[in-house]
């Protein structure tokens, strides 16, 4: 128990990337249960709706439907947590090399910057579309 604080309280980045490792064994786990799910592999969705089946039989196939949606919208959920915790473990490693961290400096010193020219980018863009709709 000693040992895994100390492991957390020396570094920062040790923390992240312990929890990015349970979330990928997480999203594998819900990865697998979609990939097997025998609804999945049953269902043809090309076929027309069945209009002959009882109440209970359609109440099935919806609570089937939404068990798939509900792996697939926790998997969804699960990898963006996932990606942002990528996402920060590199600012950790890009933080301690001093060339990456002289450029992440420059970056946080032009983030404003950055942010009006993308805003910008998105209104200009968003305009255009808006204008191609109308005709």
């Amino acid at each position: 128990m000693i040992t895994t604080l100390m492991f957390f309280r020396k570094n920062s980045a040790n923390l992240v990337l312990t929890l990015s490792t349970l979330l990928s064994f997480c999203c594998f786990y819900f990865y697998l249960r979609i990939i097997f799910n025998e609804f999945r592999r049953d269902v043809d969705l090309d076929s027309e709706p069945n209009v002959n089946l009882t109440f209970e039989d359609q109440t099935v196939q919806i609570g089937k439907y939404e068990e798939l949606a509900f792996l697939v919208k926790t998997y969804i959920t699960l990898q963006a947590i996932n990606s942002w915790l990528i996402i920060i473990r590199l600012l950790f490693e890009f933080g301690f090399s001093k060339e990456i961290s002289f450029l992440i400096d420059i970056v946080h010193e032009a983030l404003l910057d950055i942010l009006f020219f993308i805003m910008t980018f998105a209104i200009v863009t968003y305009a255009n579309f808006l204008k191609l709709q109308k005709f």
